[in-house]
């Protein structure tokens, strides 16, 4: 069953009228409520009373609360919730495994690399992991440079996430999952919007210190047989037999005074991963730090200023497989600085945030790369004889570092409901300026050496490391040039929505329009919600709804089209014969038969159609809600070759050009139970969907010749002995039809509380590209994997309160079964079987 949703084409290139209306708008809500911050408050009851002697002024006491949202679909995730559920490394995404129409990838968790820490990535209602909006604090947390790319040993790339930064979940006060039906304040996604409000001080002096462990040791692998050998001997990180992770934090609230509070935070999760190294062991390592400072303070009744500051870095310490001196680090994260002001106005709810971050993804690494060989003549590169092989591999790939710095306004407004007759609306208006800056960087060349010439007799030059004394040098290379590249986005954003009630109904029409200056589009993205409680009591309510949510524009596009090709040199293999030394190597690169390039084109903003319809019944003393989402993904970006031999056969460049070539399907239905008892809660969620996609991710590539007339013929293939359009493809990660969760928890006596989480993975078709092809079209196959139930418990001990202080135990077993799991096409790969974390924490 597919529908889509219709609307008019409302994304064009923006004339310079258009950018005035955006700019003016956003102008004029910022300057309209600038001027709301200055009006006074509401009026209060001591207003209208006056001053006698014999007349009680009471305080003015100001309540303020937010009407439960029943239109999103959305699921909250508190600081309650995450105290009490198994976890594992304390990451913000780990702990959605339970929430519906969140996937994983299918090698999440895999068997294979245990001592991973990074979050894992997600996708919501069909969306890729990029497609997400990821909200702290108000203020995006998104990278743009390249999150879907993931090798950690590229010449000329580093991997990157789809956050910016990485928050532990010991700090996270709320977390709310938007999947649906979402309101016209969120933008920039595709799929799903994350939006994560971190803890506030506390009104005491107080605070609490954390440790957590786990180590290979406690657990289980599930390694098949053929591979375990290589596994259990492992010389790389695809491998890890062996891992301890230690996870640390301390925690401080320091009231300042009645009003307001400061709070500081420095956590530490880190890996330790022995493994071969030559004849020797050594350990690569992990480290993901936090240091968090919050200021709040709430000079007057209806005013909260907030103050953060945070600094987050990753860092994956490594070694290259078979090679002497590799060692290199990957770094990640970064830092922030935000202020949000919320103040209570006559009119309404004024929000107003600003901040300023910077990320980075960068590596430090030697910076060339050899490939000595290995003979009775060489003595000093004649480590590869250690590991039987004739090369002896040495270096690294250079530095690189890759950059993200941002600056980022919003302002929002809530104005009071306002009755017209038997109506009420209530609208909500905003708007949004972000400044953003990319830089890609190699401070200096990279030479790959490859191909090396034994010589006894060679002499060689004072300084150079190209060449080996009385042993052999090296005559081909590659050389990445010295680089530098920029791109830079301005993105404008404003939006307008009521919440308008009338009777039994509830609608809220809303539209949010964005526009970028790195592609000049200006996007109109139309959201329409709605609700019918047939008796009026709100204990049956029927929800629908129509929306298009557009995407953002991704940098790592501009800055890969400025990128430097790579050069080939070659010297000859025959020594100058007046001094013996190596030949010098000429000063132009060979010509290549294939140089890649890239461009962007003119792009449109992808974006995604959207139509859900759902019920919420109160039953049983528990809510059910049943949902059903039908999206359909267009204008998607993908990565298409184009074949230039027609065009200009003696052209050596290989064009690589971004296109709105990519095209997903997504269905989804779900349903919902949850109830509460004095001492126990239960929460159940069963959801069927169907995901079938062209492509999987911005990367994926096609090729096209420059002279196709239908620009489509690059989607057909062989899938099941029938040639079908690429995008009816089932999608080839994060797309489990049948998951099913069920969370149940217990507080014990003596202090004792129990949670146990089982997850239902249905069976599914894993795709397999054969590398095949059939009249000139791919050839698809299917590898049937089985379903999967496991079950995950946290037990926890609260000691007694003595003097405002506690102690708190807990013990965590995921896959307590031991359940041996296959993913993926390939029959070897299992996740991981039973592993076990222990914690203690002490408040006062």
């Amino acid at each position: 069953m597919s529908m889509s949703v219709v609307f008019s084409d409302m994304q064009k290139p923006c004339t310079s009228i258009t950018k005035k209306i955006v700019a003016h708008l956003i102008s004029t809500l910022m300057v309209a409520s600038l001027v709301l911050f200055f009006l006074p408050a509401s009026s209060s009851a001591d207003d209208n009373l006056e001053n006698e002697s014999d007349t009680v002024v009471l305080p003015v006491v100001t309540v303020t609360a937010t009407a439960p949202d029943i239109l999103t679909q959305k699921e909250i995730i508190d600081r309650d919730t995450l105290s009490i559920i198994p976890a594992t490394n304390g990451n913000l995404t780990e702990a959605f495994k339970t929430v519906p129409g969140v996937q994983y990838s299918e090698s999440f968790e895999s068997s294979k690399t245990g001592g991973e820490i990074e979050p894992p990535e997600i996708s919501i209602s069909g969306g890729r992991p990029e497609d997400n909006n990821f909200i702290l604090d108000s203020i995006g947390n998104n990278s743009l440079l390249d999150p879907a790319f993931k090798d950690t040993t590229n010449y000329n790339n580093v991997p990157g996430n789809a956050q910016e930064m990485f928050l532990l979940d010991h700090l996270i006060n709320t977390v709310d999952i938007y999947r649906a039906n979402i309101s016209a304040r969120y933008g920039a996604f595709n799929g799903g919007v994350i939006e994560t409000n971190s803890i506030d001080p506390t009104a005491e002096f107080s605070g609490r210190i954390s440790f957590r462990m786990t180590d290979s040791s406690w657990g289980e692998f599930h390694i098949d047989p053929a591979e375990q050998e290589a596994f259990y001997n492992s010389n790389q990180a695809l491998y890890q037999p062996k891992f301890s992770k230690y996870q640390f934090s301390a925690t401080l609230n320091v009231p300042v005074n009645d009003y307001s509070g400061l709070l500081f935070d420095y956590s530490r999760l880190q890996s330790t991963i022995p493994l071969q190294h030559f004849d020797q062991e050594v350990s690569q390592h992990r480290i993901n730090e936090n240091i968090f400072l919050k200021y709040v303070t709430e000079p007057q009744t209806g005013t909260k200023l907030t103050l953060s500051g945070s600094y987050m870095p990753y860092e994956g310490k490594y070694f290259l497989k078979n090679a002497m001196y590799s060692d290199y680090s990957l770094l990640g994260g970064g830092y922030k600085l935000s202020g949000q002001l919320e103040k209570r106005l006559a009119l309404g709810q004024l929000e107003f945030n600003l901040g300023y971050q910077k990320s980075w993804n960068s590596r430090v690494a030697p910076p060339d790369w050899y490939s000595w060989r290995v003979s009775d003549l060489t003595e000093e590169k004649d480590w590869g004889a250690i590991i039987s092989s004739k090369t002896s591999w040495e270096g690294g790939y250079g530095d690189i570092d890759k950059e993200q710095e941002t600056l980022v306004g919003n302002i929002h407004m809530a104005f009071d409901a306002i009755k017209f007759g038997k109506q009420e609306h209530q609208i909500n208006a905003g708007a949004e300026i972000s400044a953003t800056e990319a830089v890609f960087n190699r401070p200096e060349n990279m030479s790959v050496y490859s191909v090396a010439k034994i010589n006894g007799s060679v002499i060689c030059p004072e300084g150079s490391f190209d060449c080996v004394q009385g042993e052999q040098f090296m005559y081909f290379m590659n050389d990445y040039p010295e680089d530098h590249a920029e791109a830079n986005i301005t993105n404008y954003s404003a939006y307008l929505e009521d919440n308008l009630s009338f009777g039994k109904f509830d609608l809220r029409p809303g539209i949010h329009l964005s526009y970028d200056d790195l592609q000049n589009n200006l996007n109109a993205a139309p959201r329409l919600a709605a609700s019918y409680d047939p008796f009026g009591d709100r204990n049956t309510i029927f929800i629908a709804g129509v929306n298009r949510y557009y995407g953002a524009s991704l940098l790592t596009l501009a800055l890969e089209e400025q990128k430097l090709p790579y050069e080939v040199y070659m010297r000859s293999t025959v020594l100058d014969s007046s001094n013996f030394q190596p030949q010098p190597w000429p000063e132009d690169p060979r010509p290549r038969k294939s140089i890649d390039a890239s461009r962007t084109g003119d792009l449109k903003t992808p974006y995604a159609d959207e139509w859900t319809a759902g019920i919420r019944q109160q039953v049983w003393g528990g809510t059910f809600a049943a949902s059903y989402i039908n999206r359909v993904y267009k204008d998607q970006i993908v990565s298409v070759t184009l074949d230039m031999t027609d065009i200009d056969p003696d052209d050596p460049y290989s064009y690589k050009e971004w296109r709105n070539s990519g095209h997903r399907d997504y269905e989804e239905l779900t349903f919902e139970y949850s109830k509460e008892w004095e001492k126990s809660s239960l929460y159940f969620n069963i959801g069927w969907s169907k995901n079938r996609s062209n492509s999987s991710s911005y990367a994926s590539s096609f090729t096209e010749s420059l002279l196709d007339v239908e620009a489509e013929d690059i989607n057909f293939v062989w899938y099941g002995d029938k040639l079908i359009d690429r995008s009816q493809l089932p999608a080839d990660n994060f797309s489990r039809p049948v998951k099913a969760s069920l969370v149940y928890n217990r507080s014990l006596p003596y202090g004792f509380s129990f949670t146990n989480t089982t997850n239902y993975r249905g069976r599914y078709k894993a795709l397999v590209n054969t590398n095949k092809s059939l009249d000139g079209y791919d050839i698809y196959a299917v590898v049937r994997k089985p379903s999967a139930l496991t079950f995950d418990w946290r037990l926890s001990w609260m000691s007694p309160e003595y003097h405002g202080n506690t102690v708190e135990l807990t013990l965590d077993i995921l896959n307590l079964f031991n359940k041996r799991i296959a993913y993926g096409p390939s029959e070897e790969n299992y996740l991981l079987g039973r592993q076990i974390w222990g914690g203690i924490t002490y408040n006062f």
